[in-house]
Formats: C-alpha cells, structure tokens, sequence
C-alpha cells in the first residue's frame, strides 16, 4: 500500500467513526426509541457539543470526496513523491484537528485547520496537474507527427496511393 493510500485509509476510517459520539449524546438526550424512531421538529435538541460534531462529520464526509479522488488519481498515475505524502499526511492531521476543535467550539482554529487540510488538497491537485501535464508534453515530444493526406502543399491535384492510403488511417 503507498503512502498517500494509508492516509486515505486513516482518513476515511476517522470520517467513518465521527458519527459515534453524536449518536450516543442523542440516545443520552432523547432515549433508545426516539433515537431509533423517525427524525421529527419536536425532536429534544441534542448538546450544544454534539451538534457542531455532527456538523463536523458532515463537513469530513463533503471533504473526504474531494481527497479521495484525488489520492486515487494519483495512484491511477503511478505518481508519488515526498510532496504528495507529506500533503496526505498534513490533509489527515488538519481533518482531525478540525473535528476536535470544531467539537470543542473553538471557532478561529477551526477555520485554520480546514484552511490546512484545503491546502493539502490543493498540493494534491498540483500533483496531478504538474504530473498530467509533463506527461502529455513528453508524450508529444516522443511521438513523431504523422502526415496527412493533403497536408503537404506538393499532395494538391494529385491522388494518393492506396499505400499512403493504408498509412495514414492505420493508426
């Protein structure tokens, strides 16, 4: 497994496990039943702390989609480099720090550690588009241009042969 692929997987098990206190502080504040039952307006409304878990959780879960597709594009293009783990490591830490503080109500540092895990992602998005553009580029300097049928000013008026034919369609 890389890298970047143990970080996915740390953070999607973090995300995944987010949900657990909040439920719990609504089973504590509402009972088994009404917890199992349907959501309702009347509801109890859960504890200030459980509340902003809950909306922490949402927002890992909205972020974990962004991550993910990148860490696997990045796999899919065999692309790994010191950068692109230390940008999975940091994207893990920040969405921890995130969730606690946001748990905590601790509202500035909240904001910087979301800043923190954005700016993981885009070192990531970097990766991937400095990787997929030096690959095109050195993919069209090795390839040799193949010449058109009428390309060349000397092929006007003049039919070609079914050999240049075969040429230029076979590909």
């Amino acid at each position: 497994m890389s890298q970047e692929l143990f970080w996915l997987t740390w953070t999607v098990i973090l995300t995944g496990l987010l949900w657990v206190p909040y439920i719990l502080d609504r089973i504590m504040v509402r009972g088994l039943m009404a917890t199992l039952g349907n959501p309702s307006l009347d509801d109890t409304p859960q504890s200030p702390w459980a509340q902003r878990l809950q909306q922490a959780h949402l927002n890992a879960v909205e972020n974990l989609v962004i991550f993910a597709a990148l860490v696997l594009t990045l796999q899919i293009m065999k692309h790994s480099t010191a950068s692109t783990v230390i940008a999975c490591a940091l994207y893990f830490w920040a969405r921890l720090a995130h969730a606690i503080v946001y748990w905590a109500g601790i509202p500035v540092v909240r904001t910087l550690a979301f800043a923190v895990g954005f700016l993981a992602q885009v070192m990531l998005v970097l990766a991937v588009f400095g990787k997929g553009v030096k690959s095109v580029i050195l993919r069209c300097e090795r390839s040799e241009p193949r010449r058109m049928i009428g390309q060349d000013p000397r092929d006007l008026g003049r039919r070609p042969s079914r050999a240049a034919l075969r040429a230029a369609t076979s590909g």
